[in-house]
């Protein structure tokens, strides 16, 4: 229930599954192997609507019931990283439970309530007490670490649980001893006589015909399919099929009818156990089959990672010829700019020169004029020698004008 976190608290580190396994030595060995056991944890994939109102599925461990303590639907927990939220429900689609209104509701089974510190139901006090807050915090500091212990959480906060190693290192004490102390109370004397098959261990368990429930029997194949029966108790069980079948003195009827029950409930075990292990050879050439799989997949992706590096090196070069490109295109670009202001000066510089040619051309053509005009002024005023001297002077600008560094002015006639 620790989906809502209080504003006022901050996590203050981070934890990793190395945190929790530094108490797998010293004196808290024995008990680090036991809360290690994952086979006492039972883990399911579920899937829950989220407050947006979206379906979520995740895998939850399944860590006691809800609403009454003799019973009531199952509640499962799943470790987010930073809290513990709880559901419940039977099925795959199970409810949210909310923050303070569920969380005195919610008791814990075996073997979470053993790490709480409990070992009955009864007696844990009704209401969400300082010690039941207490028993909460132990117990949700081990499911953090059964999460990271299976690999289903890589790191946690301590948002909500802010002593976390600490509380774990409490949960580690009561879960092997509150489990000896339930053990020891279960335990009851019992005398056995080596010749009566009433008081066999046998006997005792299996004298009255029971059904199994489809989910207990799919939890029991499952259990045969992880736990073979080692050879000793199939010996056993063989050894005990024929003391059985001796004729016992002073046996009544009713103790050779159930001679004759116990037998057939005997050979439907050995059958079972028989399709059991059918099934365990099919799930172990299963299992060949996928790794080969998985072997094939590692190999392609190995493949494709070199391909992958090709690829890479490939377009690094590629990069780096469009960047000698574009250096080279800058380069060019740099000239041609440079060649265009050298032909712009080089337009401006001839179109002054043209512009002062014109004006020198416009100068020597009107100088001869002005010569005859003089000229004829010194005639109309009758002078020869001024006559004279004015046609020499024009005979000579004429000649100038035609040797002129243009070449190209002409004296009128007179």
């Amino acid at each position: 229930m620790s989906s809502a976190l209080p504003h006022n608290k901050k996590p203050r580190k981070q934890y990793v599954l190395g945190d929790f396994v530094k108490y797998a030595t010293g004196i808290f060995a024995a008990h680090f192997v036991a809360i290690s056991d994952m086979g006492i944890y039972e883990f399911a994939e579920k899937q829950y609507t989220d407050e947006k109102q979206q379906l979520q599925t995740c895998h939850m461990v399944l860590v006691g019931h809800y609403a009454r303590k003799s019973g009531g639907p199952p509640v499962w927990a799943q470790a987010t990283g930073d809290g513990i939220r709880y559901h419940k429900g039977t099925g795959f689609l199970v409810e949210p439970l909310i923050l303070d209104i569920h969380c005195g509701k919610v008791y814990y089974d075996p073997p979470f309530s053993y790490i709480g510190g409990t070992i009955k139901n009864s007696d844990t006090p009704r209401g969400m007490t300082q010690e039941r807050k207490f028993q909460r915090a132990v117990v949700e500091s081990a499911i953090h670490f059964v999460f990271l212990l299976s690999g289903r959480l890589n790191q946690t906060l301590d948002i909500t649980n802010l002593d976390l190693l600490g509380h774990f290192k409490i949960a580690l004490v009561n879960l092997l001893q509150n489990r000896k102390a339930h053990e020891a109370a279960d335990r009851t004397p019992t005398k056995r006589s080596p010749t009566r098959v009433e008081e066999t261990a046998i006997t005792k368990n299996e004298a009255r015909p029971f059904k199994v429930s489809e989910t207990n029997y799919r939890n029991l194949t499952f259990q045969i399919i992880r736990r073979p029966l080692p050879p000793i108790i199939e010996a056993s069980l063989n050894r005990r099929v024929i003391d059985l079948t001796r004729d016992v003195p002073g046996s009544s009827p009713q103790a050779f009818n159930e001679r004759v029950l116990l037998e057939q409930q005997v050979r439907d075990l050995k059958a079972k156990l028989e399709e059991e292990k059918t099934k365990t050879n099919a799930l172990e050439a299963r299992l060949v089959r996928e790794k080969a799989r998985r072997q094939r997949l590692r190999d392609q992706r190995g493949r494709w990672t070199i391909q992958r590096q090709a690829l890479k090196a490939k377009v690094s070069a590629k990069r780096q010829r469009l960047a000698q490109y574009e250096a080279t295109a800058l380069e060019h670009r740099l000239q041609i700019a440079a060649m265009k202001e050298e032909l712009a000066r080089e337009k401006e510089e001839l179109g002054c020169e043209k512009k002062a040619r014109m004006f020198w051309e416009h100068k020597h053509n009107s100088l001869p004029r002005m010569l005859l005009d003089r000229s004829r002024l010194s005639i109309a005023s009758g002078s020869p020698n001024d006559q004279e001297s004015s046609v020499a002077l024009v005979r000579t600008s004429d000649a100038g004008v035609r040797s002129g560094p243009f070449g190209s002015g002409r004296s009128r006639p007179l």
